[in-house]
């Protein structure tokens, strides 16, 4: 389980930007966690545009009590209006729940329940990754 300290540091990494939504994404079948992976990157990266200054979406992977893989995340860069971005997912997969992104609330409130949990797997937008500003790290850590 990660420290506190992880988890402050991540929050702090992660509030470093104008986060636009949160969301949770879950699926209708069973999914194994590599197809689950890789139908949330094809729809993070149709619906959101790479940023030259950090990620533009990061993803928790969690399970679900009844042993379902499911998302929970912040975007940023949307390229189309939320509906149409939970309608693509509603479609293509199961349920998708939107909620703006409140900043004064931080990416704390949104993210640490997730970075906590020990079977989890964190889903960062890479794109453009050599064009972050080089001092760009996780705190100290």
């Amino acid at each position: 389980m990660p420290s506190r300290e992880l988890v402050h540091e991540w929050a702090n990494f992660l509030n470093r930007w104008e986060w636009q939504g949160f969301w949770t994404l879950t699926f209708k079948h069973d999914y194994t966690v590599w197809a689950a992976r890789r139908a949330l990157l094809r729809w993070a990266l149709r619906w959101t545009l790479p940023a030259p200054d950090g990620p533009s979406f990061i993803f928790f992977l969690e399970w679900q009590q009844f042993g379902r893989v499911h998302f929970h995340g912040l975007t940023r860069n949307e390229i189309g209006p939320r509906i149409e971005m939970w309608s693509d997912w509603k479609e293509r997969h199961g349920l998708a729940r939107s909620e703006s992104y409140n900043p004064s609330l931080g990416a704390n409130y949104y993210c640490a329940k997730y970075l906590t949990k020990a079977d989890g797997e964190t889903i960062l937008d890479e794109r453009r990754i050599n064009q972050w500003p080089a001092r760009m790290s996780i705190g100290n850590l």
